[in-house]
């Protein structure tokens, strides 16, 4: 039988409909979130569940857009078998009831060929699709129903499975998707906490016996408290072995003492806001006797006992699920990583032309110093521009670890001009020669509290998006310009929940291809994406839009097909603050030594023989080892001779951290400098403490570095000397 309110042909959402800015939720999924999230808070509050039940049904039915809405629940039949029957049901207009239907009751799922919807149930996995595609013995059930597509979510209760609720479309060959799956899993959950809580409370509910009985094996923990002193009167068993106390040690405890989200007293005004209002529902952490931490949910509500008022607490460990959301979280960081590592896959072929650039100059510039060796001040200059020239490449190095580099989100305040100028430096290398990039930068830095490398990660993002679109077009441009917006009515209707306060706009447009209008809406979706295979993941735009939404901005945009497009970034200003103080910059020219004996160990030969010659030519005896071990073994040979050690901290074998370990296990006092190419291992932030130890990042100038040995060697040395010369 059709639905009536139903009309024949796909379900009313599969339309296309036009989104910008920030819309990205289908209508369907926006209700459904609306009514799991109300739903969740009244089936925790409602003193009936059961009454509850039938109007949480009608409104997940209405709002997934479905015929027939209802609850199954297990229960054992006569010989132990599990069986299941039906509990609650709602249905559209003009759908067949079948609450009454002797078939859906005290059914054995093998007996009836169900065995698939047991096994995926009963390990928590749903159950969905076409009828029509289902195995013979199903179809058998559930066609006569008029069911022609169904999704089926297990319920689970106190951690085991409950039952299940399933969705019916009676009108449509409807297939799931993953986001409709998601949000009514969350529905099952909150289902299934409001039948274990039902279970609480009538075991409360029951006689003395019974009462004890129930209470001592709930799998929950549930105390008795008095309110004066908030000390534990009566407990089950889970209470205390769940925290890992024994009863007597358990009994001697007041609430404070295991409540480790509150103090003590948060607890007593907690405690008297529920004697004043009547129950209360919250997460909070326990502290166990071994000082673990565990997630709980906690429902507080006055009871009466003879002729005193208490405190029932009932709390449920929901650690797992707490581990579970965090594990969700990392999930999407690790999305945010491989958006970037797609980014960089762009840089690369740029990258290679810039390095060979950069080859080809520094190898001009040796060739001509060679030719004229006889004039010194000509062959000085060559030299200083060769290593003018690997600095811009180690820049280029450090700036591409740096946005590559997996770490959390650092807000702090920026001058967004400095994070333009960064982002288009790596920017630059991916963007053909042919192409025009003009920018426009104010004098205003703008000031925003954010994270350098996202906001870095969005520019490139809609640069690259800017510079695919110009392919094979005439006269190809990107126009990046920033400017103060002032915000009107319009912008925050379009934008709900934004600041009140100035804005600055970021613009990046091009004179591309532009975005067919059936494409406008989608362009911030997750994984769409109008390139050909290979070309892109879909990742960037729906990365970006929410790496804007995280920093309380907006991501708009406009375009013409065939006439380019322009994306606008808004995000808050921020307070300027006064320019921190700048320390004095390195000298250029190196600080000799004083015939002390430096020990350097790196495993590439070449820049070890190199570096140890440069060392040489400041006076300095310079003693070599090609590892780690050799290098212990020669500081053993002698080590109050060593003033100084310079180690590789990444050395196959004994590592440069390890046998940095070592050499200070024989001097205590003697200074260090690990080198590394890059910096991405903990154990450093360990070096990094330690006593006259510095760790330095390569390629290692020998000026600087010179200086950093003599501020080592002679910590109190004379000005221009030792500490004082890096200031």
């Amino acid at each position: 039988m059709e639905a009536a309110w139903m009309p024949a042909g796909p379900p009313p959402d599969e339309d296309a409909i036009p989104r910008t800015g920030t819309q990205r939720l289908s209508p369907r999924r926006e209700r459904l979130l609306r009514v799991v999230a109300s739903i969740a808070a009244a089936l925790l509050k409602h003193p009936e569940v059961e009454r509850a039940v039938p109007e949480i049904l009608a409104r997940l039915g209405e709002a997934a857009q479905v015929s027939r809405v209802y609850v199954f629940e297990n229960h054992p039949g006569p010989d132990g078998s599990l069986l299941s029957s039906q509990r609650f049901e709602w249905t559209a207009g003009g759908i067949t009831p079948q609450i009454e239907a002797p078939e859906l009751q005290d059914i054995d799922y093998r007996a009836i060929g169900f065995e698939r919807w047991h096994e995926a149930l009963r390990q928590g996995r749903p159950v969905q699709g076409l009828v029509r595609d289902f195995p013979e013995a199903e179809r058998a059930l559930l066609e006569p129903q008029d069911i022609r597509s169904i999704l089926v979510m297990p319920i689970r209760a106190d951690g085991e499975w409950w039952g299940f609720v399933g969705f019916d479309d009676c009108a449509h060959d409807r297939l799931w998707d993953a986001d409709e799956v998601e949000v009514l899993a969350a529905a099952a959950d909150n289902l299934g906490a409001a039948f274990q809580r039902r279970r609480l409370e009538a075991a409360v509910r029951e006689s003395e016996a019974r009462y004890r009985a129930i209470f001592e094996q709930a799998a929950g923990g549930i105390a008795v408290v008095d309110p004066a002193t908030l000390r534990l009167v009566e407990f089950n068993d889970q209470a205390h072995l769940n925290l890992g106390y024994t009863r007597e040690e358990f009994a001697a405890l007041s609430i404070p003492d295991v409540e480790a989200s509150e103090t003590p007293a948060e607890v007593a005004r907690h405690t008297q806001r529920v004697l004043d209002s009547g129950e209360s529902v919250f997460e909070t952490r326990h502290r166990t006797r071994q000082g673990e931490l565990r997630d709980v949910l906690v429902h507080v509500r006055p009871i009466t006992l003879g002729e005193r008022a208490y405190l029932l607490s009932v709390w449920q460990d929901i650690t797992q699920r707490k581990r579970a959301e965090r594990a969700l979280r990392d999930s999407e960081a690790r999305l945010h990583q491989l958006q970037k590592m797609e980014s960089l896959g762009t840089l690369v072929g740029g990258i290679a032309h810039n390095f060979n650039n950069i080859l080809n100059a520094q190898l001009n510039c040796l060739y001509v110093a060679r030719r004229e060796l006889d004039n010194p001040a000509s062959t000085d200059e060559k030299l200083a521009m060769a290593e003018q020239l690997c600095m811009r490449a180690a820049r280029t190095v450090t700036q591409l670890l740096a946005f590559a580099r997996q770490r959390p989100l650092a807000v702090r305040r920026l001058r967004l001009s400095r994070v333009v100028e960064e982002a288009l430096a790596m920017a630059r290398i991916s963007i053909p020669e042919d192409v025009r990039l003009e920018v426009a930068l104010p004098a205003d830095p703008f000031v925003v509290r954010g994270d350098a490398g996202q906001l870095q990660q969005v520019l490139i993002n809609l640069l690259t998006n800017a510079r695919d679109a110009l392919e094979g077009r005439p006269d190809p441009t990107i126009h990046l310009t920033v400017q103060r917006h002032t915000p009107d009515a319009g912008f925050h209707a379009a934008h709900p929940g934004l600041d009140e306060g100035g804005f600055v706009r970021l613009t990046v447009a091009d004179n591309g291809c532009g975005i067919r209008p059936d494409d406008l809406g989608r362009v911030f979706e997750p994984f769409f994406t109008t390139k050909e295979v290979g070309r892109g993941t879909g990742l960037g735009l729906a990365m970006s839009h929410g790496a804007v939404r995280m920093h309380g901005g907006a991501l708009e945009v406009e375009s013409r097909e065939g006439e380019g497009a322009s994306f606008h970034v808004y995000l808050p200003v921020a307070e300027a603050e006064a320019e921190p103080r700048i320390s004095r910059a390195l000298k250029e020219e190196a600080v000799p030594g004083r015939g002390e004996t430096l020990l350097v160990a790196d495993d590439e030969g070449d820049l070890r023989e190199t570096l140890a010659a440069a060392l040489a030519s400041l006076g300095y005896e310079v003693v070599t080892a090609a590892d780690g071990a050799e290098a212990v073994a020669r500081f053993c040979a002698d080590p109050d001779q060593v003033a100084l050690v310079l180690l590789d901290a990444v050395m196959p074998g004994l590592s440069g951290v390890e046998a940095a370990r070592r050499i200070r296990g024989l001097r205590s006092d003697v200074p260090l400098i690990l080198a590394t190419g890059y910096e991405r291992r903990p154990v450093l932030e360990e070096v990094r403490a330690w006593e006259r130890t510095v760790v330095l990042e390569k390629p290692l100038p020998v000026a600087a570095l010179s200086r950093h040995i003599r501020a080592l060697i002679e910590p109190h040395g004379e000005p221009g000397e030792g500490a004082a010369a890096l200031g």
